[in-house]
């Protein structure tokens, strides 16, 4: 490991102090989280006692600090509503877990620790800081911000092959034969794989777009028309050669055109109700996917074996997790099977929700989805007439379809990112504390 790796990511959270200083606690958060997020390693630094410390751990560290000494007052003012509830379970999910399969209470502490940083600190920053509605507007042009400074970064991968890591860093991260993909490069920068890169620059340029035609980013952003920056975005995101976000990216667009044109919110609605079908179909055991490959084979025969091996390794986790099916296997409890050489079977999980299934069982699953749908219901219901016209309201529904496909990307893929943990809180904070705009 390079010698700069432990160095950036040990010193973010000096960085961090450093944006908070300089810049007001919305932006310091915004800062230390995107920035984080986009430029700190792929790496895992072992802690004794402790969780491996990464940039996940990093960005989340330095946001609770900036938070903790820039923010304190309104971290007090605001109080739990029910709507928080998925975030507590989840986090709390993960020591149960621990001690229901005779782990000890260290290692509950250390697992529900490594959970306080993964996803509760970035909810929280969310939750108190970004409630209103020039809060959210904030937390969207952050995003797009971040898909313009990783734009000319992606355009250099794909013309000259995912090096940029390895440049900074020393290594590459992740198996360089899955950067090739559609006859080009598939970037990475400084994230794990390429489909987070992918669903970055989707969701970058999904609220780009959502933004210039709601009119709710006035004048002209450096001294140029809007589209000019997000026509660019929209180039690249599809060159990221992620045809998961590539379809996202289309689906959003879609469910713009609907609200603003046939002022309807079925898109919305589909999005909604669709994760959580598709999980208890899984679940359940009703839905296997051999089908899939049957037309796969007929587009691709390639990607039809890539598809089978998948579903193969998910009905595989899936039989584990029927044997703990309501607190899952723990952090640190599960056991590979065996192979016919008496070897541990390498386990390859593409999926999200299954990784919190193996560990937290059904009641992290559900958490984690009613994460993105009750924030999701309630602001459908708070604004019955949530347009994507009003510059005041696009935020608000902006964000919420970002939410949403973040959700169904964590149904095939397994690409974590905080910042939608973020606007999970966000739009629960603007959905039971704010005031209507």
């Amino acid at each position: 490991m390079d010698s700069l790796v432990p160095i950036a990511l040990f010193g973010w959270i000096a960085v961090s102090i450093g944006w908070f200083a300089a810049l007001d606690v919305r932006r310091g958060i915004l800062a230390s989280l995107i920035l984080g997020w986009l430029f700190l390693p792929v790496a895992n630094v072992p802690m004794v006692g402790f969780p491996d410390y990464n940039k996940v751990t990093a960005t989340a560290m330095g946001v609770l600090v900036g938070m903790v000494l820039w923010g304190t007052g309104e971290l007090a003012r605001v109080r739990p509503r029910w709507a928080d509830l998925p975030i507590f379970v989840l986090w709390l999910s993960a020591g149960a877990s621990s001690l229901v399969n005779g782990q000890s209470a260290y290692d509950a502490l250390s697992s529900m620790l490594d959970q306080l940083l993964t996803w509760v600190v970035p909810y929280l920053a969310g939750r108190v800081f970004f409630r209103r509605g020039r809060d959210l507007h904030l937390l969207a042009s952050a995003i797009v911000v971040g898909g313009l400074i990783y734009l000319p970064l992606c355009a250099y991968e794909i013309r000259m092959s995912p090096q940029l890591h390895e440049m900074v860093y020393g290594y590459y991260p992740h198996a360089f034969d899955q950067a090739w993909r559609g006859g080009g490069w598939r970037p990475s920068v400084f994230m794990d794989h390429g489909l987070m890169v992918g669903l970055w620059m989707s969701m970058a340029a999904l609220l780009g777009i959502g933004l210039w035609r709601g009119r709710a980013l006035p004048g002209r952003p450096l001294g140029v028309p809007l589209w000019l920056l997000v026509v660019p975005l929209i180039v690249i995101a599809v060159m990221c050669r992620s045809l998961g976000a590539t379809v996202l990216l289309g689906v959003g667009v879609l469910a713009i055109f609907e609200a603003r044109w046939l002022g309807t919110r079925l898109s919305l609605w589909v999005l909604l109700v669709g994760p959580s079908i598709y999980v208890l179909c899984r679940i359940l055991g009703w839905v296997t996917g051999e089908d899939l490959v049957v037309v796969a084979a007929l587009v691709d025969e390639e990607r039809a074996l890539s598809l089978d091996y998948r579903l193969f390794m998910e009905n595989l986790v899936l039989d584990i997790c029927r044997e703990k099916p309501l607190l899952g296997w723990s952090s640190w409890g599960f056991d590979p099977p065996e192979t016919e050489d008496g070897e541990k079977m390498k386990i390859v999980i593409d999926s999200y929700w299954m990784v919190i299934f193996l560990r937290f069982g059904a009641v992290g699953v559900a958490a984690q989805l009613a994460l993105a749908a009750i924030p999701t219901w309630l602001m459908l219901r708070r604004r019955p007439r949530l347009q994507f016209r009003d510059p005041r309201t696009v935020p608000y529904g902006l964000l919420v379809l970002v939410l949403s496909l973040f959700m169904v990307d964590s149904m095939v893929n397994a690409m974590f990112n905080p910042t939608f943990v973020m606007v999970a809180g966000a739009v629960v904070g603007a959905a039971t504390d704010a005031p209507a705009d």
